[in-house]
């Protein structure tokens, strides 16, 4: 197939035509997730952010366990602490068993017992107990 433009969401270098941003990720990755650091990508629309962040996953994804969240169309989450911790962690879980067939960095059993953890209504309600005690704000 050959390559295409593509000018409404995630350019994949294997099939869309884009400006070779592997100093960015590499930039990244060194200055900032190697360190530990936060950090933030924000511009206007159609500047590349959602292929950054694309491209960064999948190069971090030799080293690590990459989770990839969103927030959008998740309002309920912010209602309280309780619903925000208990929203993550079904969040989490789900990520975490998505990785647990495909990842290929670490055992498997590293991250299926990762997931197990995370899995089921006990643990939902013991990081919401645990947030709460430790919050007394709700």
């Amino acid at each position: 197939m050959p390559k295409r433009f593509c000018v409404t969401g995630t350019c994949i270098p294997e099939k869309n035509y884009m400006v070779d941003i592997s100093g960015r990720i590499d930039r990244i990755i060194r200055d900032y997730i190697e360190k530990g650091q936060y950090f933030t990508i924000n511009r206007a629309r159609q500047y590349g952010k959602t292929t950054t962040l694309y491209l960064l996953e999948r190069r971090l994804r030799e080293e690590y366990i990459v989770l990839s969240l969103s927030f959008e169309a998740a309002d309920e989450y912010f209602e309280s602490m309780g619903s925000l911790a208990e929203g993550l962690v079904m969040d989490i879980s789900e990520c975490l068993k998505c990785r647990w067939y495909y990842h290929r960095g670490m055992e498997s059993s590293t991250v299926r017992a990762f997931s197990d953890a995370f899995i089921g209504d006990k643990n939902q309600f013991f990081v919401q107990d645990m947030w709460k005690k430790n919050h007394t704000y709700d």
